[in-house]
């Protein structure tokens, strides 16, 4: 169906029990598909900055998406009325409701999730006109990616796993913060000491 992105997970665990919690988190998985499900939306930008300037070639989204060239004048038309070279972008509607993760029908279950369409009907129109020709809704090799993360860091950590990833980079950023502040405290202090050695 025009609009809707399906995946399917297959979790293998090493041992014959996995531990209680892990478990639990198997039997739901709504945590880890809505985190899915808002960073395919926030990440959608990056498929369509493939395409400006390509109205006349065509853009390869993905790769096993393309994007079809414009026809001339439909690219001409766009010019006229102060609009970028840029595919599936004329007044940036389409990518404004397919990159904000409330704009996008979703349907989340503990073992499924169904998502993608936008939920203004004027943007899910265009997604089904250009389905053939430019298909705007879709699982990207980069995507596969952070669907790997999400699902492991969600059976590893938790429901709170998003919390506890951004608590570890802010972690990993102070650390790298005070041992630039001690590199700089010790070439204050030694200086070019070692110079004569």
């Amino acid at each position: 169906m025009a609009g809707t992105v399906r995946f399917k997970v297959h979790v293998k665990t090493q041992g014959a029990d996995a531990l209680p919690e892990v478990q639990g988190r198997l039997q739901d998985l709504s945590p880890a598909l809505s985190a899915i499900v808002d960073t395919w939306a926030k990440k959608n930008p990056e498929k369509f900055e493939r395409s400006i300037g390509m109205e006349s070639s065509g853009a390869d989204v993905d790769e096993l998406v393309h994007w079809d060239p414009l026809v001339p004048g439909t690219s001409a038309a766009k010019r006229r009325e102060g609009m970028p070279d840029w595919i599936m972008v004329a007044t940036g509607d389409l990518m404004h409701a397919l990159s904000s993760p409330d704009l996008i029908f979703r349907d989340v279950r503990p073992d499924s999730v169904l998502f993608g369409t936008p939920l203004n009907l004027e943007e899910a129109l265009k997604v089904h006109y250009n389905w053939i020709k430019r298909q705007a809704i879709f699982i990207s090799t980069l995507d596969q990616n952070f669907i790997r993360r999400i699902i492991k860091d969600y059976l590893d950590m938790g429901g709170d796993f998003e919390q506890k990833r951004f608590a570890a980079g802010l972690a990993a950023v102070r650390t790298r913060s005070e041992m630039d502040a001690m590199d700089a405290q010790y070439d204050a202090t030694v200086g070019d000491a070692g110079d004569g050695f």
